[in-house]
């Protein structure tokens, strides 16, 4: 109900008004599973105290403000983000609902000629950052089934030991 309310009184008042864009998840049966909004936010990083290699990394996607000293660059903010409370279908978890707006902010990125440099450093932390989700869920399946030293379970998966003794440490706590 609460996200009904918010998609019949806010989300369309802002969608109006180019102030947010919301988008509606379902499932296969069309059951409404989650919403998110997304929305563009000018952020401030000031220049004072960047290394030189920080100032020539923001200089690809930023523009240096002379006035106020501090690089200007465009960037996309979750305003909601949430599972529908009446929702019954598949569990949705909050790292697939995210992984479902990383993938609506690749596409922007794809269709922006602008954002093609953007699109290949997001692309970059995105299959980073699914590779370590990936290689974390085969270790606990690994720790779980009990056949693998913690050893073996790191060679294995590619993490640190220390992170799957951390795993481990978490699924029998």
């Amino acid at each position: 109900m609460e996200i009904e309310v918010f998609v019949r009184k806010i989300a369309f008042d802002f969608s109006k008004k180019k102030m947010s864009v919301t988008y509606l998840v379902f499932n296969e049966d069309t059951e409404l599973a989650a919403i998110f909004a997304l929305t563009h936010k000018a952020v401030q990083i000031g220049n004072d105290g960047l290394s030189k290699t920080a100032k020539k990394k923001m200089q690809r996607f930023a523009q240096l403000d002379e006035e106020s000293n501090a690089y200007v660059i465009s960037a996309f903010l979750i305003a909601q983000f949430g599972k529908n409370s009446g929702y019954h279908g598949e569990p949705l978890s909050g790292n697939h609902l995210m992984s479902i707006v990383e993938d609506v902010l690749v596409q922007y990125y794809k269709e922006n000629p602008e954002g093609v440099g953007k699109m290949c450093e997001a692309m970059d932390r995105i299959a980073e950052k699914r590779a370590v989700e990936a290689r974390i869920e085969n270790a606990l399946k690994m720790i779980a089934r009990g056949k693998l030293t913690l050893e073996e379970i790191a060679e294995d998966s590619g993490l640190s030991l220390e992170k799957v003794k951390e795993l481990a440490d978490k699924r029998t706590a």
